[in-house]
């Protein structure tokens, strides 16, 4: 048997080491001083390498208990664990300009447009198209819709005029919300186009303030005589002043014609 501390041999029926007095214990283990292995200290064997441990001293054994010493205290080698980076969080730090058009369009043909030319290109394609599908482009020719004849070029763009008179600026556009306009070309009615009111305006010899309203309705294209009658419904009563106007009064509307001569 040997002492688990100090590793000596003792006798089977000994309870205290003889050599350096440490307590024995049956259930005790001790490095095999030839193959290094762990094995009972009443072991009289090694069960590991064969050989017979009471015939061994601590002084037969210092190379093997040294080199049991040297494998304790090499640390093993961890398991290497394969992680997964993490995901990073997009911010406004690490954030990558994404390319637009214009840059595209610069890398690609190794210029730098630089930002002024950009506008301008989109202006100046604004106003081609304002030319191209906006109306009144063409020569212009006003209409009064009450005139007896009145010769128009062909292929002018005609506008239907005029105007009303109230003693206060608020009565004329009172009147002009209620006002509803329609137009006809020889009984037959036209699509007006476009609309608007001119500037109001004081007339010192009418004695009120005077607004014109026009409405484009396009060209004839053919020469010859056309009637152009103008409608204007009043749809609720309003006052100018000297009268009343609008449904239920001497002059619920406005009906007016004026014979047009288109001439080449």
């Amino acid at each position: 048997m040997h002492c688990q501390n100090c590793h000596e041999v003792v006798p089977e029926s000994a309870k205290v080491c003889g050599h350096c007095g440490t307590k024995l214990d049956r259930k005790a283990l001790f490095p095999c001083p030839s193959c290094g292995e762990d094995v009972p200290v009443v072991a009289k064997v090694c069960g590991y390498c064969g050989t017979r441990l009471a015939e061994i001293t601590p002084e037969s054994q210092p190379a093997q208990l040294a080199e049991k010493a040297k494998k304790a205290q090499t640390p093993k080698k961890s398991a290497r664990v394969k992680t997964t980076p993490k995901p990073v969080k997009e911010t406004d730090q690490n954030r990558k300009p994404k390319k637009t058009a214009k840059a595209a369009a610069q890398k690609k043909s190794g210029l730098k447009i630089p930002k002024w030319a950009w506008f301008a290109g989109g202006g100046a394609i604004l106003v081609i198209i304002l030319l191209i599908f906006l109306p009144g482009n063409k020569p212009v020719s006003m209409v009064y819709f009450g005139c007896d004849q009145q010769t128009v070029p062909l292929g002018n763009e005609i506008f239907v005029y005029y105007y009303w008179l109230a003693k206060e600026p608020r009565q004329v556009d009172a009147f002009f919300e209620a006002a509803e306009h329609f137009v006809s070309v020889n009984d037959v009615w036209y699509k007006i186009r476009r609309y608007g009111l001119d500037e109001m305006r004081y007339d010192a010899e009418e004695g009120g303030y005077k607004q014109r309203y026009w409405m484009n309705i396009g060209s004839l294209d053919q020469p010859g005589w056309y009637r152009i009658r103008t409608v204007v419904d009043i749809n609720e009563q309003v006052f100018d002043g000297w009268g009343w106007n609008g449904p239920g009064t001497a002059n619920p509307r406005i009906d007016l014609t004026c014979d047009v001569q288109v001439v080449e």
